[in-house]
């Protein structure tokens, strides 16, 4: 059983980078202290951790420690889970690190979704997409504009790719989405599922977008 209270750290959502390194190798931060250096009010990126026993390592070398350090320090900025001050969004880390196949403790994983951005949620046809569904991890949106975005995305491809073009109406459309965003267990930003009465407002009626960009035939 762990030592971690990963209900607590889920709490504190912004920690230090030593400390979101440690909790992805399953060691609890509680059981180290760092050396600060006196003449900085700042803690080194690399700082220097003193364990409170040798079990608490958890078998660990310095150079494993050191190894998952460099990815966090490399990676943070250019996979934004940077929170800025020297300090990680843990949500962001943990979503990021499922993603890259990054090996982190269950219960780390268990702690949040998959949030994802417009960027990052993968757009594929739907025959493609049903075969395999049963790989996706369930998502949840970081904004209301990466949903409506996706789901425009999403829209625009697959009318392509449909022969009867007297479908083309928002109802039609807006269930397809719906049943599209329901395969991905795909929510909101407030953690609900996003509803085809949702998706006229927000997305098609939204700006006249499904007048201007949807041609019917």
């Amino acid at each position: 059983m762990s030592d971690i209270d990963w209900e607590h750290w889920k709490l504190e959502k912004n920690l230090p980078l030593w400390q979101v390194m440690l909790l992805s190798l399953g060691v609890n931060p509680d059981k180290v202290r760092i050396k600060r250096i006196p003449e900085s009010i700042f803690i080194s990126l690399e700082p220097e951790m003193k364990f409170e026993s040798i079990a608490d390592r958890k078998g660990y070398k310095d150079q494993d420690f050191d190894k998952r350090l460099s990815i966090l320090i490399e990676r943070r900025f250019e996979e934004k889970f940077e929170s800025g001050t020297k300090k990680i969004d843990l949500e962001k880390f943990v979503n990021w690190a499922i993603k890259s196949d990054l090996s982190i403790p269950n219960e780390l994983k268990s702690l949040y979704g998959k949030l994802v951005t417009k960027e990052q949620f993968q757009i594929v046809d739907g025959k493609l997409f049903f075969q395999s569904q049963a790989q996706f991890n369930s998502v949840k949106f970081k904004s209301q504009e990466d949903w409506v975005e996706v789901i425009r995305e999403v829209v625009k491809l697959q009318c392509d790719q449909e022969l009867n073009k007297t479908k083309l109406d928002e109802k039609f459309w807006s269930i397809f989405s719906e049943g599209y965003l329901a395969a991905f267990r795909a929510v909101g930003p407030m953690g609900k599922p996003i509803k085809a009465s949702t998706i006229v407002k927000e997305a098609f009626s939204a700006d006249h977008w499904w007048t201007r960009n949807i041609k019917r035939e």
